[in-house]
This record gives C-alpha cells, sequence and structure tokens, in this order.
C-alpha cells in the first residue's frame, strides 16, 4: 500500500506522523511519501528535519500554489481552470527537483488544491 501526506501547516505535518507512526510504520507492506508545501513559518527546516531523521520513504518540498494567493479575478479564474485541466502542469510548478511517479493507494490531505486534485 502506498499512502501520501500533503500538509500545509505544521499542525497537519504533526497529524501525518502520528497517523503514519501510530497506524502504519510497522507495516511491512506500506510505504508512505510526505509532501510538506512552504505556506507556513519554518516549512524548509521542518522538512529537512524529517528528511535527515528518515521517518517517511520520501519525503517532498513543494513551493506554494500561487493560484490560492492570487487575487479575486478573471486571470486567477483562468488560472485555476488552467491547472486543473492540466494538473501535471500544476504539480511541475511546486516541484524544484524531479516529480515522484508513485502511484497511490490512499492519499492525505486537508485542503483541496490542484496538487492535491
Amino acid at each position: 500500500m502506498n499512502i501520501a501526506f500533503i500538509v500545509d501547516t505544521p499542525y497537519q505535518t504533526l497529524n501525518a506522523l502520528n497517523l503514519f507512526w501510530g497506524n502504519y510504520h510497522r507495516k511491512k507492506n506500506v510505504t508512505a511519501d510526505l509532501y510538506i508545501v512552504d505556506q507556513f513559518r519554518n516549512a524548509h527546516q521542518i522538512y529537512e528535519r524529517i528528511l535527515e531523521k528518515k521517518l517517511f520513504d520520501n519525503v517532498y518540498f513543494l513551493r506554494w500554489e500561487e493560484n490560492r494567493h492570487m487575487p479575486q479575478g478573471w486571470k486567477r479564474s483562468l488560472r485555476v481552470a488552467y491547472s486543473y485541466s492540466n494538473p501535471k502542469h500544476a504539480v511541475r510548478n511546486q516541484f524544484d527537483g524531479p516529480m515522484p511517479k508513485e502511484k497511490y493507494d490512499a492519499i492525505f490531505a486537508s485542503v483541496m488544491s490542484c496538487f492535491v486534485a
């Protein structure tokens, strides 16, 4: 079973750690990846610490989604529509390095974004 956790806040990060380590980490057939979105203070430091401790199989650091922080208007509406109709483009915009090719059986996220969709 492949699992992905996508977190946008420190609290969500703690919940992902708790959920994975409390329910899944001892199961041999489970792999789990953590995606940390750069939209909270010290997100990169938390990413580096989790990566260093090897708490998940893979840990990815994502740039924040520009569409969500644009002012309301037609430009934002067009960008959001384009992102949802071209998900690879939306995902590629948030990665600095190569995109993972894993397919997940379960995705845990609290915010519906283009990346999550």
